[in-house]
């Protein structure tokens, strides 16, 4: 209680109980932990998504929380996140450079681009839950799309993992502490299989 954590990943939640009852994301059964956060700048997607119907909210990465909750009922863990402002920005937007009209596109160096930088949009509020932080099962819908070619990063257990769970419809990573890195793993020799429909994860923070 009154912990202060940054989420560091792009996080899919949603804003309906409904969604997280199916076992592919937070299930009925076994040790399952909900986060029910209350965030000003997470954007809504839903005329985005694949899946309209499940009311999909993208958390931002470096969003700032402060821990209001916490609720144990045995097997599922609830915790309640309220997001606050940093002291100071955690990640830097990326600047705009806009070219008028009628100036050519080689500018000289005498006539420097103007550089801009994108203001926020306007404040989105709901409540919205999710299951994807350290040590939280998270399961993923994998698409038809991936990487073009195989990442620089190396993991030979999680690539023997991969290889040996090639013919399955699902590939169990859970309590394997996932980092970025390794999920680009996943997304290349996981996600690129057709007989893949569904990774479970943890994701470390």
């Amino acid at each position: 209680m009154g912990k202060t954590v940054v989420w560091w990943g792009f996080s899919s939640c949603a804003t309906s109980l409904n969604v997280l009852q199916s076992e592919q994301f937070l299930g009925k059964t076994g040790v399952r932990t909900m986060f029910h956060i209350e965030c000003e700048s997470g954007k809504d997607i839903r005329n985005h998504s694949f899946f309209p119907t499940e009311d999909e909210i993208l958390l931002l990465a470096a969003t700032q929380f402060n821990v209001i909750g916490c609720l144990d009922q045995g097997d599922l863990h609830v915790i309640q996140l309220k997001e606050t402002q940093p002291p100071h920005p955690l990640l830097q937007s990326v600047p705009i450079v806009t070219v008028p009209n009628n100036q050519p596109s080689d500018m000289s160096p005498s006539s420097p681009p103007k550089v801009t930088h994108t203001a926020p949009k306007p404040k989105v509020t709901a409540s919205k839950l999710t299951s994807s932080v350290q040590n939280v099962t998270l399961s993923l819908e994998t698409t038809s799309t991936s990487s073009s070619s195989p990442p620089q990063y190396r993991n030979n257990e999680l690539e023997r993992m991969i290889t040996d769970n090639k013919d399955s419809s699902e590939l169990n990573l859970q309590s394997k502490g996932l980092t970025d890195q390794d999920m680009e793993i996943v997304a290349y020799y996981a996600l690129r299989n057709n007989q893949v429909k569904s990774c479970f994860c943890n994701l470390l923070e």
